[in-house]
């Protein structure tokens, strides 16, 4: 017998698996996509070249990950970049010094299955924070999203954001960008300068007093009429999403730099396995990408 629906305060989540948390029909496309990438990234690993990237300082703080080419380049605009620049290039590297080994094997792992693994960032307690600005310099605009998503959670579940992470997101990110929209837009409708507690409402005076920029934000998004709702609702999420392009289409388009469909249907008549992946790609019904 299927599973009903279950029905989320007015909405009703369609998905094969009913989950509680989607409260709108984005939510669950945002659910289905996600697995959508999950099915694409594991199809990537057959005929990949291997690549190493090379993340931290020089000398005992750095580290290697030797990761496949295919994934790395149909997830991030800037390893694609790195890769068409290096060419048939021997010794090839990907050097990422101002960026954390933890944090760098916690997208690594995101990009294979979908998930962060929490056991590679246990010495940062700015996981979710960091690793949106990592996906900003890779320009990865999904992973951007899949961390948003995460801060959204941590909202309500873990009381975000701190005075710590304010600050934080003002330290590491530019006038302008979605994490400062978010960060200010949920201290506008929390107000933790009208706090009982009078140390608490001190400190946060001293850091608006300390970033400006944070301070006019929040002026901006308490001025706003929220109707009732708050900024982690389900109705604003995607106002801090980053415009993403399918990566059903990344994927197309890095097959057919290489090769043909034509050529690429003859290989795969052929009996060649990672030609009849490829070929059934592109012959996928387009309205399926979302």
């Amino acid at each position: 017998m299927p599973n009903k629906k279950r029905k989320t305060g007015d909405y009703e989540c369609s998905c094969y698996y009913r989950s509680p948390s989607h409260k709108t029909k984005e939510d669950c496309k945002a659910s289905r996509r996600a697995y959508a990438n999950r099915e694409i990234s594991r199809k990537l690993f057959l005929g990949s070249p291997i690549v190493l990237v090379v993340c931290g300082k020089s000398g005992t703080s750095s580290q290697s990950f030797h990761v496949h080419q295919n994934l790395l380049t149909v997830h991030s605009q800037y390893f694609r970049r790195k890769v068409d620049e290096a060419l048939d290039s021997v010794d090839f590297k990907i050097c990422l010094p101002d960026v954390r080994p933890a944090l760098f094997a916690s997208y690594i792992s995101w990009i294979q299955s979908g998930f962060t693994t929490r056991s590679f960032s246990v010495d940062i307690k700015d996981q979710c924070e960091a690793q949106w600005r990592l996906g900003e310099i890779l320009e990865d605009e999904r992973f951007q999203n899949g961390c948003m998503e995460d801060l959204r959670e941590c909202v309500t579940r873990e009381g975000w954001p701190s005075i710590e992470d304010a600050k934080l997101i003002y330290d590491i990110t530019d006038k302008g960008s979605l994490l400062r929209k978010f960060v200010s837009d949920v201290l506008a409708c929390k107000n933790p300068l009208r706090s009982d507690d009078l140390d608490e409402r001190e400190k946060w005076d001293a850091l608006l007093v300390s970033l400006p920029d944070l301070s006019m934000d929040i002026h901006r998004a308490g001025a706003r009429n929220w109707n009732g709702t708050k900024a982690w609702d389900s109705e604003h999420r995607l106002s801090y999403m980053v415009p993403e392009t399918s990566l059903a289409i990344r994927w197309e388009q890095q097959i057919l730099a290489k090769r043909t469909r034509d050529e690429i249907k003859i290989a795969a008549d052929g009996g060649d396995l990672l030609s009849q992946i490829q070929l059934e790609h592109l012959d996928r019904k387009v309205e399926d990408d979302e």
